[in-house]
């Protein structure tokens, strides 16, 4: 991929989006995969911390919150998951939140499209009642990022207070359904130039899967379809639709290799921050709490470290354990699909916390140590959002069974040779929401009248 620099210069859409993040405006970016929207957050932090700014960094799950070095929309806002409209009564902390938040000058949201409606609401009453404003987000800058097309927040009906006050008040889980999203008056730039694939009729194809174009959408899906083999290739990373799926895969194949097993496991501290019910969840822990590899196992790693020859997603094989005098391994030694070798150590992740001036910064108290590393015969597409691959293998299993899934799938390659799929895509498997569907409709139109 080109260096950030580049990007930055090469589109018109990019330097838009940069000249009205610094004039102040609220700002929504909108592209689908590959058009270099991660790269864009980086600079903008960038930006703002060379400008002493106080920007605020989140997204809706842990793991996406890690990658941009911020924290979870409800950990931030101290939001009861289970009750987002519980108020804050007790007056220390309110007027502790107070003097934290008064400094913030903006906020990014990566991820948007999995946040919901209804949290987007009560994050915005959450600050206008401690900071003791009328104002939409109380007058703090907000900087939205994601594709709506991609995958969609998550709604389960269990019958609490908050579900009760969901279905009955939003008629969509997706941003644009809240009752404050008008009022920020966002600024809609939609990045279209696309980094990741080069081949025009790839994105093309692509594009027809997702913009409801009815000349073109059976073709495409004929276009993909002949990607169709029955066997997963060695080379592909298979990406499945559920995680016990891909799971089965790795256990298996991992079972094949004759050579010793190496469990390792992470170290953590406040066990809250990283499990749920004592189990691994993907969107809490950046990688596996137990990890089980050896040598001659196909891995993926999880952070990017150009110095050490590796980025997130880069795939490779493990040709070695390096080992201390007492046994334990320091190092894993890879050879990437690129026939680069890598040395992947341990590395760890911190939450972060608001100090007394409101600034981001790590609590050390609250860290998570592991190789970066995962099994990557398979991963679930949730997990491989964002990451690019060589080779894919995708097996949707019985469907897809959340909007977006198909299209984030076939996106994850840079050239079409290298998906394949092992069963055929029916129209059935491109989910999309008709909300979003005229939302962007609605935006394409209204962007088009203003050019």
């Amino acid at each position: 991929m080109q260096n950030e620099q580049e990007i930055l210069e090469e589109t018109q859409e990019i330097k838009k989006a940069l000249a009205a993040i610094m004039f102040g405006r609220n700002v929504f970016i909108h592209g689908r995969p590959g058009t270099g929207k991660s790269t864009f957050i980086r600079q903008i932090i960038k930006y703002f911390e060379s400008e002493k700014r106080n920007i605020i960094k989140l997204a809706p799950t842990g793991v996406a919150a890690l990658n941009i070095g911020g924290q979870t929309l409800h950990s931030f806002f101290q939001l009861n998951p289970s009750d987002i409209y519980e108020k804050t009564e007790q007056e220390y902390i309110r007027k502790n939140l107070k003097k934290k938040w008064k400094n913030i000058d903006a906020i990014i949201i990566d991820e948007i499209s999995m946040v919901r409606a209804d949290l987007f609401d009560a994050i915005n009453e959450k600050l206008k009642d401690i900071l003791d404003s009328s104002l939409t987000f109380a007058g703090i800058q907000i900087i939205v990022i994601g594709d709506l097309n991609q995958l969609a927040p998550v709604v389960h009906y269990q019958g609490s207070r908050q579900d009760i006050l969901f279905e009955e008040n939003y008629k969509t889980p997706y941003i644009f359904g809240s009752y404050c999203f008008e009022k920020l008056n966002f600024q809609h730039i939609i990045f279209k130039k696309v980094f990741r694939q080069k081949n025009e009729t790839f994105v093309k194809h692509l594009d027809s899967l997702i913009n409801n174009d009815e000349d073109n959408f059976y073709s495409a899906l004929d276009f993909f379809n002949k990607r169709i083999i029955s066997t997963r290739p060695q080379d592909a990373i298979c990406l499945c639709a559920k995680r016990k799926e891909a799971a089965l895969i790795n256990k298996e194949e991992l079972a094949r290799i004759d050579s010793p097993l190496e469990i390792i496991n992470a170290t953590f501290q406040e066990q809250k921050d990283w499990l749920t019910h004592n189990l691994s969840d993907d969107n809490k822990t950046p990688a596996p709490v137990q990890l089980e590899l050896k040598i001659g196992a196909k891995i993926m790693t999880l952070i990017n470290h150009k110095e050490k020859e590796y980025v997130n997603g880069t795939i490779g094989t493990i040709l070695d354990f390096e080992k201390n005098s007492r046994g334990e391994i320091q190092t894993i030694k890879i050879q990437t699909q690129d026939n680069n070798i890598a040395y992947v150590e341990r590395y760890t992740w911190f939450k972060m916390k608001l100090n007394q001036n409101g600034k981001q910064v790590e609590d050390k108290q609250r860290f998570f140590t592991q190789f970066p590393v995962q099994l990557a015969w398979a991963t679930t597409i949730h997990k491989a959002q964002g990451m690019t691959f060589n080779k894919t293998y995708v097996d949707l299993g019985f469907g897809a069974f959340s909007s977006g899934q198909t299209y984030v799938a076939l996106s994850r390659v840079r050239e079409i040779d290298g998906l394949l799929l092992k069963h055929p895509l029916y129209p059935k498997d491109i989910l999309k929401d008709n909300m979003v569907k005229d939302f962007y409709s609605s935006l394409n139109l209204s962007l088009e009248k203003k050019s």
